[in-house]
């Protein structure tokens, strides 16, 4: 009860600063356990907070510990204005899904390689077939034996094992 007075009071305060945000001196908001202090009143510091030269720094066991959980106008402008997220491991299930599209995705190239199935049969014949095509022997030959082919696809920056456990997570197929 006490902090909730003193984040509204802090609330009023950064609101009627004077000057503009040339003048106002910068102000470092820390708050720890913030889903027991802030409400949806509180919103309004986050999405008006940088004309008021005001940066917030809150901590959380998860966003749906606030007041009205992860749907809540509260948590909805902090996920909209946050620039800076750090996550240690034992998120819950909704919070990995929100990170894993916050971080967002990387592309990923593979060689895929295949060779014909006359030299898969036979591996001896793979100089045979190297010198009817021309390649380190001699002659021309009747085409390539041997497909080569980029493929490249997008992959989340974090598995769901990796936000669950933490980055240096070993093991495979944990989470689904």
């Amino acid at each position: 009860m006490l902090g909730s007075f003193i984040i509204l009071q802090i609330q009023t305060a950064i609101f009627n600063r004077t000057g503009n945000e040339n003048t106002r001196t910068p102000m470092i908001l820390s708050i720890d356990e913030a889903h027991e202090y802030l409400n949806d009143s509180f919103d309004s510091v986050f999405s008006k907070g940088r004309s008021y030269v005001v940066s917030a720094v809150i901590a959380t066991q998860t966003l749906g510990l606030f007041a009205g959980g992860e749907n809540s106008k509260l948590v909805s402008n902090i996920k909209a204005n946050s620039r800076n997220l750090i996550a240690y491991p034992g998120l819950s299930s909704i919070d990995i899904k929100f990170l894993n599209e916050k971080f967002g995705e990387r592309s990923e190239t593979t060689i895929d390689r295949s060779i014909s199935q006359e030299v898969q049969d036979d591996p001896s014949k793979l100089q045979d077939i190297k010198s009817a095509i021309g390649l380190g022997g001699e002659g021309g030959g009747s085409g390539p034996r041997e497909t080569v082919k980029d493929v490249t696809k997008l992959v989340s920056r974090f598995t769901k094992d990796q936000l669950l456990f933490g980055v240096n997570v070993r093991t495979k197929n944990k989470c689904k």
